[in-house]
């Protein structure tokens, strides 16, 4: 796992790590396992979570607990698109900053290790202002999911 970033919260010091299932295994299922088999998470973004080589997470950390995570799927990189997927914030740690720094963090990942020409994200209107002060733009809406898109100039 890298460390990504680090600020402070009133919960205490959060730290953004980058990981995957297969490079950081036995450590990223030690800490991201409740979060695949809870059904809160599932019921807030509409689907359990899942896993895959291709996918790139981003974990908010307060001391050695999982506080949020953020996706990226790099499986549509051939047609220049990397989703943002997953990203949750447990509700004690909500309004703190990590929704967003878990956001920022995955589109600094995209621009700067991948080749996507775009960030995609699925959301619901929670998210969506976060989504448009970082400068997305959206672009379709289907039942309570907004589609954004962010170019990344290369």
């Amino acid at each position: 796992m890298k460390a990504l970033d680090k600020f402070m919260t009133r919960q205490g010091e959060v730290v953004i790590f980058s990981a995957t299932s297969a490079n950081d295994a036995q450590h990223f299922w030690t800490l991201m396992g409740r979060w695949f088999a809870s059904k809160p998470v599932a019921d807030a973004l509409g689907e359990g979570l899942y896993d895959h080589d291709a996918i790139l997470w981003t974990l908010a950390l307060i001391g050695e607990q999982v506080v949020g995570f953020g996706a990226i799927d790099l499986s549509h990189l051939g047609k220049g698109d990397a989703l943002l997927n997953y990203a949750y914030v447990a509700e004690p740690n909500r309004h703190t900053s990590i929704y967003r720094r878990l956001l920022e963090a995955r589109v600094k990942l995209i621009r700067d290790d991948t080749e996507a020409r775009r960030a995609v994200a699925i959301c619901t209107a929670d998210s969506a202002p976060t989504l448009a002060k970082l400068g997305f733009t959206a672009t379709s809406q289907r039942g309570r999911y907004t589609r954004f898109v962010l170019e990344i100039p290369r």
